[in-house]
C-alpha cells in the first residue's frame, strides 16, 4: 500500500491495489464544517483482514478550521500525519486527504474517500478506485465532473475499512464489530466521546460569594460553608460544545471543581489538547487564566485544597505556566531543581541535572516551575501531555518536555510518604474558562524516546 493509499483518512495494514492518487483536491480550499462524529480515536481493519491482522489506530482531531488532523499509528509500522477536509458531491461528502510527510507541498499527493457510519460507534469508509477514473485528467475541475457523472456507479469507490471508536459510550457497547476490540493495550483509547460527559464525574467544591441562584447555607457574611458535590452542576460548570467546528469539553471556571475520571491509570501515557476562553471569575478575575491536570489523584472527591479537589499531583494548565509541577492535598515528588525564593515564596525550577530537590518536603513548598514556556497564544489551541511511569512522570507542552519528577509519593495511614503511582485523572475548573479536546490515553511499559527522562 502507498503511503497516499495509507492517506485516505483510516489506513491499515492492509494493501489496497487501486486507489486514485491525484496532485490537487476537488475543491481548492475548505468550505465545510467538520462533522463531529468522526472526532476522536478509532481502531481499524481493511475489509480484507485476515484473523491474525491487527488494528491500527487512528486519532481525528481539528488542525485548524474546517480541517482535520489525522494521526495515524499501524502495528510495526511508524505514525503517520495527515490532513483532511470535505467537499460536496452530489449530496454526498468526500475526504480530500492529504499526505503530511513529505517537506515540499508539491510532493504531497491528495486521495479521496467517502465515509458512512454503520452504527453510531461504527465507521466504513470507501475509496475512490483508479481504474473507474481511468483517462480523467489530473485537476479539480476534471475530477469533480468525473465524480459527479459517475457518482451513481457501483464500481467508482471499492471496499476500504471499517473502524471502531476506540472508547465507545456505555450506551453504545452493543455498538461493536465482531473481531474488533473498542480498546487497544497497544493504542490509544479516547476518553471523550465528542458527544456527553460519559465516563467522568463532576465534582464542585464550595462557591465563591459571587455566584448566585444555589441552595446552599452561607454564613454570616454571605459565604458558602458547603460544596456543591458529586454529580450536581446547577451552573453547567461542565459541557460539551461546538468550537472550531468540532466537538469539545467547555470548562467555564465559575466555581472551582473538576471532572474526574471513572478509572484509576498507573503506567499511562495522556495527551489532550487545550484552548483558553474568554471569561474569568472571581476571586481570579484579576490573575492569569488557570486549569490543571491532576493526575494519580486518589482518595475522597473534595478532599484537598478546600473541598476542592482530590489528592494528587498536578500538570499545571495556566497561561504561561504550563507544565508546572504542583503537590496537591501533601504529595510530594523529587525534582532536579534551582531554588527560587524564601518562605512562602519560596519555589524549585526545574533544570535537567540539578540537585535533586524534595517537593511539598512538609509543605515548605508545592511548586516546581517548568523548565521552558512552549504554550501558544492565548486563544491558540496547545497539546499538554503527561507520561507516568512506576511513579516517574514527564510533562510535556506542544511536543516539547518542560518537567520530569520521579518518586511519586503520598502520605501513608502513619504519616510516612509511601509510593504514588496508580489514580483517577482530573481537569480543573479554576476560575477561567478553557476548552479540552482530543483527549486520549494509552497503557505504556516504556517511555516513548522523544520523552525518556
Amino acid at each position: 500500500m502507498t503511503a497516499s493509499a495509507r492517506a485516505l483518512l483510516l489506513a491499515g495494514a492492509a494493501t489496497l491495489g487501486a486507489c486514485y492518487e491525484f496532485q490537487a483536491p476537488i475543491d481548492a480550499t475548505p468550505t465545510r464544517n467538520v462533522d463531529p462524529a468522526l472526532m476522536g480515536s478509532w481502531r481499524c481493519l481493511p475489509m480484507s483482514a485476515g484473523p491474525e491482522e491487527r488494528a491500527a489506530t487512528v486519532v481525528i482531531g481539528l488542525a485548524r478550521e474546517r480541517v482535520y488532523s489525522i494521526r495515524f499509528e499501524a502495528p510495526g509500522d511508524e505514525p503517520g500525519r495527515y490532513e483532511a477536509y470535505a467537499s460536496q458531491v452530489k449530496g454526498r461528502t468526500v475526504l480530500n486527504v492529504r499526505d503530511m510527510s513529505a517537506k515540499a507541498d508539491d510532493e504531497k499527493p491528495w486521495a479521496f474517500a467517502r465515509y458512512s457510519m454503520l452504527r453510531p460507534n461504527v465507521l466504513h469508509v470507501e475509496l475512490a478506485d483508479q481504474d473507474a477514473l481511468e483517462g480523467v485528467a489530473r485537476t479539480p475541475i476534471a475530477l469533480r465532473a468525473a465524480l459527479e457523472r459517475r457518482s451513481a456507479d457501483k464500481d467508482l469507490y471499492a471496499e476500504f475499512m471499517v473502524c471502531v471508536r476506540a472508547k465507545a459510550s456505555p450506551e453504545a457497547a452493543g455498538d461493536g464489530v465482531a473481531g474488533m476490540s473498542t480498546e487497544s493495550d497497544a493504542g490509544w483509547t479516547s476518553l471523550f466521546n465528542g458527544r456527553d460527559l460519559s465516563g467522568w464525574n463532576t465534582w464542585l467544591g464550595i462557591p465563591h460569594a459571587s455566584v448566585t441562584g444555589l441552595d446552599l447555607p452561607r454564613d454570616d457574611s454571605g459565604k458558602y460553608t458547603a460544596p456543591v458535590g458529586l454529580d450536581k452542576d446547577p451552573r453547567h460548570v461542565f459541557t460539551v460544545v461546538e468550537t472550531d467546528g468540532a466537538p469539545a469539553i467547555r470548562v467555564s471556571g465559575e466555581m472551582f471543581g473538576a471532572l474526574t475520571s471513572g478509572d484509576e491509570y498507573d503506567d499511562f501515557h495522556l495527551r489532550a489538547e487545550f484552548k483558553w476562553g474568554e471569561k474569568k471569575w472571581p476571586p481570579r478575575e484579576a490573575n492569569p487564566r488557570d486549569s490543571g491536570i491532576l493526575y494519580y489523584a486518589v482518595g475522597e472527591h473534595g478532599g484537598a485544597d478546600n473541598h476542592t479537589w482530590m489528592r494528587s499531583l498536578e500538570c499545571q494548565v495556566q497561561e504561561h505556566d504550563v507544565g508546572d509541577l504542583w503537590a496537591v492535598g501533601g504529595t510530594g515528588a523529587d525534582v532536579t531543581a534551582d531554588v527560587k525564593g524564601e518562605g512562602k515564596d519560596r519555589a524549585f525550577a526545574y533544570r535537567k541535572g540539578a540537585p535533586i530537590a524534595d517537593v511539598n518536603a512538609s509543605g515548605i513548598a508545592r511548586r516546581a516551575i517548568k523548565g521552558a514556556d512552549y504554550e501558544k497564544p492565548t486563544g491558540e489551541w496547545n497539546t499538554v501531555e503527561v507520561v507516568c511511569l512506576h511513579g516517574t512522570c514527564v510533562h510535556a507542552v506542544n511536543g516539547k518536555v518542560n518537567l520530569v519528577l520521579a518518586k511519586a509519593r503520598q502520605p501513608g495511614p502513619d504519616g510516612t510518604m509511601v509510593p504514588l503511582t496508580k489514580g483517577r485523572l482530573q481537569i480543573q475548573s479554576e476560575g477561567a474558562e478553557v476548552y479540552y479536546r482530543n483527549i486520549a490515553i494509552r497503557k505504556v511499559t516504556a517511555f516513548p524516546e522523544e520523552y525518556e527522562p
